[in-house]
């Protein structure tokens, strides 16, 4: 018999692992690499997987609209990413995983529209705009996207994929239901429409 403290590790072990195996086999399953045991794992595989969701939203809005995505539109992309990490890194219970994941995928994500350093200026916004909103309850963060991917990775289910495409695909074209307009003697932006 193990000492009670080399069983409390495994046992440990085995909670990290079994709270792990959902996203893991989402990612097999849609043929996309585990990250190997490190420090890094959590924080690769949480990255894989939102790249993979938040992607599969923009080219659902890219076969729709024939426009690349403006600011605001990138903004929401990035928002996204955040997001989806946000849950799934509650789902694998490393809640500290989700600024590193989200920083990391809304850079990628955004990469190809602004170059790696803007994304990473943009990210990190996004990031810090998000953090906020988690801090004060009035400006709780929108739910639904998370849901939908948390129940994505929790039943592997692309149904439930697919309508976290479906939503994100929604935020970005609503940017282009409702144009920025500059307000007369005043420095911000509203929306209307």
């Amino acid at each position: 018999m193990p000492s009670e403290a080399i069983a409390r590790r495994w046992n440990g072990a085995l909670q990290a692992r079994l709270r792990r195996a959902p996203l893991e086999e989402f990612l097999r399953v849609r043929d996309l690499k585990v990250a190997p045991a490190g420090a890094a794992r959590d924080t690769d595989n949480l990255v894989r997987a939102t790249v993979y969701m938040v992607d599969a939203g923009v080219r659902f809005y890219s076969n729709a609209h024939e426009d690349a995505l403006d600011e605001r539109q990138q903004a929401l992309l990035a928002r996204g990413a955040c997001m989806v990490s946000h849950s799934l890194a509650g789902l694998i219970g490393e809640q500290a995983a989700w600024r590193i994941a989200a920083l990391v995928s809304a850079a990628q994500l955004l990469n190809p529209w602004i170059g790696i350093n803007a994304a990473a200026y943009a990210a990190a916004a996004a990031a810090q705009r998000f953090s906020e909103e988690l801090l004060d309850p009035t400006r709780a963060p929108r739910t639904l996207i998370s849901e939908k991917a948390a129940i994505a990775v929790e039943r592997n289910d692309d149904v439930q994929v697919d309508e976290v495409a479906r939503l994100i695909s929604q935020n970005l074209a609503s940017v282009n239901d409702h144009p920025m307009v500059a307000q007369p003697h005043a420095g911000s932006f509203v929306t209307r429409g």
